[in-house]
């Protein structure tokens, strides 16, 4: 996977409008792999993907229970999970509101495709360091069994792949690193093009060595064609460097003039009749777009324009009655009318949206998303619209769906002309979205009447030795097996680009004008650092945390950060320079603050869990975080903006509340003073997310002494959810 800093994690993530969400650091990242299943080459039948794919049926017979009152869409929501040992395909009926398990596959796969009501595409046998596939497998959820593999060449893995809107063919990225290394550079980079009717044949698009810029493939068209994106490995801005197309064989290829370096920025999205690729483009109105403003590409920064691309003439259409002012980020492509999705950033906050565009009309109008502070995720009907919130920590990445993008934490469907929200009552605490489909669309294969699944996962004690099973306390953990997911993205990103936390937000609205230190800039880096929030994740990933200091009014204090940060409020210049005005405020450049918010890169990777704490309703989470706030010497203020933390991001019924000590804390996060605070607390609670309650009991915490609070008073409180 190419280093996509500014539009995106993956070729074929999806760019949205995203809710804030502060997050301290994720701590656990385990890595276990487990070998996939043998597969074997099999004869398919093309209508199997095409048609409504009649099949051999397999009904249980067991009535599925419903999770809604009434229907919402004839759609199926198809989502991806890890369950114990396995990964779980599920699928929801928007209509029923019937669950089920469409298919249990092996944990070491990544980025499942849904080629058919009868079989599933997905990378398999993933070898854990490089993140690489030994083969594509397509599974038959009939037969409950792999019956295609399509293996990667000898010395090669197999890192991503697309697939064309009608499922009949796929391009395929293959990598071999070079001896000894874990970086993309120098490494072989290869793009084929295959039939999935004949997937014994493989033909060899593009042969080169990561010295310069290679080949990835963003599109394979109805037709087999292939677009391909130029990028360069191990670069802070290296993708969108030109695109080529090229013919399903390989005989032809050409550079597409029409999309040259420095006028367009990822992702890029193909309409689902094939005809034409959506993207965020740049006319060049602010410099060249090709040139950096503090390592960021300028046509990423300031990406001006919606625009098409028609797959079979190659000319560019803007979409028309767009400002080149604004600031434009792509969603995708509605599938029920085909209308392109688009998100706006102005200057002007009342222009701000997400937008539909008519491609045959050529017109835009606004979705109606309320004041629901949830994230657009995808478009059910003319008055239904599907809204996530996710979950941004770095184990909540995931890649059975979207390559590396962050996790669904709650599904709800707002319905525009009501203005209703809908929460679905999924079982699952963490899910990844993979496809929305017409209603029974497995029905003809799995049966109508499917077991629903609504079992609770088991949750094992991982810091004791209590409730073991066979003496391995995490066999039936929850969310062990996502965790293991969770250490491929910073793998991912050593290995292909130069990771660093980055002060995009920033960049982005200084580009548009604003000017640092004024309320209208503060603004501006608050609401494009919620349109950044999956843009930002695999570029060494970043936590919120609040810093509040005391002392006596008029001292000066100098505070630095011992670990990247970014995304700062106010502006992080090699420290903070800090005048304080009593009360708890202080000022900084001008401006008074009651504490300093900040994006932080963890200054360590691994941090045993607590082996003390509480398990609590949620109902309770605000009468236990007081308690423990109170304990630990906590303010008013503080407390207030801890729970009202764990109020907006926690969605569990029960949760494990524990904290870090000082000692571990400041080294999560190291701060220097000058002249030293008389008294210092740091402290990051660690939040862990139940679907029931455990039948074991926690060791109950020890507690600090209290913080005093005379002379200059330094305190720092971050969070840790899973």
């Amino acid at each position: 996977m190419p280093d996509m800093p500014i539009d995106n994690q993956s070729p074929e993530s999806t760019s949205s409008s995203k809710p804030a969400s502060p997050k301290g650091l994720i701590v656990f990242i385990i890595a276990v792999l487990v070998l996939g299943s043998a597969a074997f080459f099999a004869l398919r039948n093309n209508d199997s993907r095409n048609n409504n794919g009649i099949g051999n049926q397999q009904n249980t017979n067991e009535e599925s229970v419903s999770i809604l009152s009434s229907p919402i869409a004839q759609k199926t929501l198809v989502y991806g999970t890890w369950e114990q040992s396995q990964s779980a395909i599920k699928s929801l009926d928007l209509a029923s509101g019937s669950t089920r398990i469409i298919a249990e596959l092996p944990l070491d796969i990544k980025k499942v495709s849904i080629l058919s009501p009868e079989e599933l595409l997905y990378i398999d046998e993933i070898e854990g360091i490089q993140d690489h596939g030994t083969k594509l497998s397509i599974y038959s959820l009939a037969d409950k069994k792999v019956v295609t593999s399509i293996l990667a060449e000898t010395g090669f893995g197999i890192d991503d792949y697309t697939v064309s809107p009608n499922k009949k063919y796929v391009a395929t990225w293959e990598v071999a690193f070079a001896p000894n290394s874990t970086k993309f550079e120098g490494a072989r980079s290869r793009v084929y093009a295959i039939d999935l009717d004949n997937p014994t044949v493989k033909n060899l698009l593009f042969d080169e060595v990561a010295n310069g810029p290679v080949h990835y493939p963003l599109i394979i068209t109805n037709e087999g064609k292939v677009f391909a994106d130029k990028f360069v490995g191990n670069v802070t801005t290296g993708n969108s460097r030109g695109m080529s197309l090229s013919t399903f064989d390989g005989s032809t290829i050409q550079e597409i003039e029409s999309m040259q370096d420095g006028t367009y920025s990822r992702p890029i999205r193909i309409s689902p009749d094939g005809k034409r690729l959506l993207f965020a483009g740049y006319d060049g109105s602010f410099g060249d777009g090709k040139s950096e403003q503090s390592g960021f590409r300028l046509s990423a920064l300031r990406s001006n324009t919606v625009e098409l691309l028609d797959t079979n003439t190659l000319i560019r259409e803007k979409v028309a009655s767009l400002s080149n002012q604004n600031k434009y980020s792509i969603n995708g492509w509605d599938q029920n009318n085909g209308d392109a999705i688009y998100v706006l950033l102005s200057r002007n906050t009342d222009l701000n949206g997400t937008f539909r565009y008519n491609p045959s009309s050529q017109t835009s109008s606004q979705i109606n998303l309320g004041d629901v502070d949830l994230a657009f995720m995808d478009i059910l009907s003319e008055e239904k619209i599907l809204l996530v919130d996710s979950e941004y920590s770095e184990s909540a990445f995931g890649n059975l769906g979207e390559l590396y993008a962050s996790q669904v934490k709650q599904y709800s469907v707002f319905d525009t002309s009501s203005s209703q929200l809908t929460i679905l009552n999924l079982p699952d605490t963490l899910m990844q979205q993979i496809d929305l489909l017409p209603v029974n669309y497995f029905s003809n294969v799995l049966g109508a009447q499917t077991a629903s699944d609504n079992a609770t996962p088991t949750i094992i004690d991982l810091f004791s030795d209590k409730n073991t099973d066979g003496g391995d306390t995490r066999k039936n953990t929850q969310l062990y097996t996502f965790l293991l997911k969770a250490d491929l993205a910073p793998v991912r990103e050593e290995q292909q680009s130069t990771p660093r936390c980055r002060d995009l937000a920033a960049e982005q609205c200084l580009a548009m004008g604003f000017t640092d230190g004024t309320d209208a800039f503060d603004d501006c880096a608050k609401a494009q650092k919620n349109l950044n929030k999956d843009d930002l994740k695999p570029q060494g990933l970043c936590y919120d945390s609040p810093l509040y200091l005391y002392g006596d009014e008029g001292q000066n204090v100098n505070v630095t950060v011992g670990t990247s940060v970014y995304n700062s409020i106010p502006s992080y210049n090699n420290g903070y320079d800090i005048t304080l005005i009593g009360d708890g405020k202080m000022k900084i450049g001008g401006k008074t603050y009651e504490s300093i918010s900040y994006d932080y890169a963890s200054a360590v990777k691994r941090v045993p869990a607590p082996s003390y704490g509480t398990i609590v309703d949620v109902k309770n989470i605000a009468g236990i975080l007081k308690s423990y706030a109170t304990k630990l010497g906590l303010n008013n203020k503080e407390t207030k903006d801890l729970i009202n933390f764990a109020n907006k991001e926690i969605n569990s019924p029960y949760i494990f509340v524990s904290f870090f000590n000082h000692k571990d804390s400041s080294t999560i996060l190291p701060l220097s003073f000058d002249p030293q605070p008389k008294n210092y607390l740091n402290v990051v609670f660690y939040f862990k997310q139940l679907t029931s309650k455990p039948d074991f009991s926690i060791d109950e915490p020890t507690f600090p002494a209290k913080i005093q609070r005379s002379g200059l008073t330094a305190i720092e409180v971050s969070a840790i959810i899973e």
